[in-house]
């Protein structure tokens, strides 16, 4: 009995494991692309307001919604999670060459997404403190993407360009002092408070979605026609894989590693917490 026990842990752990290697390999793979492609559009559009308000954007985009229910998500997304994890499975299959070099990368991002969600744990509760410096650099991550774009106006433009210009330079001034005297440590720690109860929904959500998978996978393995203790494994072991597919989803959601469309305040926020996971 201890001994079929131990297997069923071992096939879950490892459902889940490879469930993980397929999302950071495909995400690899997709991400090398992307990269190539010609001018790609944003997928957000440039964040405007006071620090506070574009980090609230920031935090209003990483948190769970009002009615996210873990017990009823949990089973409800196994399916798009695995239709999710075929169209994944599908990716890596069709790139066998990229993904044996996008694999090894995959999981030094996954470490480092790991040190983000450690980083927002320790400052939830109490272990960790963000610091006026941590403020500072926030502040001016978010009028970075300005200042770049203003420095490639002025590397390309024409002498008919210099008075615009001469314009959007001193805006950007304008802006980084003001977004640099509005942005507070509230406004980061709500940042914080979103991503922890972001991580913590999802995670729960998809290990009891994996517990009713692994439910329905033992009770199908029971019935008493041939075969059926294949369909029942091939549930369970599907089931797995998803839910390691999707952790690893959330976690990337929440680090950005190898995201290279991810806003500059929100990079700057995940160095700060890996940091202060360090601590």
């Amino acid at each position: 009995m201890l001994s079929r026990l131990a297997a069923n842990v071992l096939k879950t752990t490892g459902g889940v494991l490879v469930g993980v290697a397929v999302d950071r390999t495909a995400r690899g793979i997709e991400g090398a692309t992307q990269t190539n492609a010609p001018d790609p559009m944003p997928r957000h559009p440039p964040m405007t307001g006071t620090g506070n308000e574009r980090l609230h954007q920031v935090a209003v985009d990483i948190a769970p919604s009002e009615n996210a229910n873990p017990i009823s998500d949990g089973f409800s997304k196994q399916v798009e999670n695995r239709v999710d994890l075929l169209q994944k499975m599908a990716t890596v299959a069709q790139n066998p060459v990229e993904a044996m070099q996008q694999l090894e990368q995959g999981v030094e991002h996954l470490k480092s997404d790991l040190e983000v969600a450690r980083g927002a744990v320790k400052v939830v509760g109490g272990q960790a403190t963000i610091n006026p410096d941590d403020v500072t650099r926030v502040a001016k991550a978010g009028v970075q993407t300005a200042a770049n774009n203003v420095a490639e106006h002025l590397r390309n433009m024409n002498p008919a360009d210099a008075f615009h210009a001469a314009v959007d330079a001193t805006q950007h001034a304008t802006d980084a002092t003001y977004v640099a005297a509005t942005t507070s440590q509230d406004g980061i720690q709500e940042v914080i408070g979103a991503a922890h109860d972001r991580a913590k929904h999802e995670m729960t959500s998809a290990m009891l979605g994996m517990a009713e998978t692994q439910a329905l996978a033992m009770g199908v393995a029971m019935l008493p026609f041939p075969g059926a203790p294949i369909v029942g494994g091939m549930i369970g072991i599907s089931g797995a894989m998803s839910t390691g597919a999707k952790v690893s989803e959330v976690l990337h959601d929440l680090g950005g590693s190898g995201d290279q469309q991810t806003s500059a305040m929100r990079q700057e926020m995940s160095s700060i917490l890996k940091e202060k996971a360090r601590e």
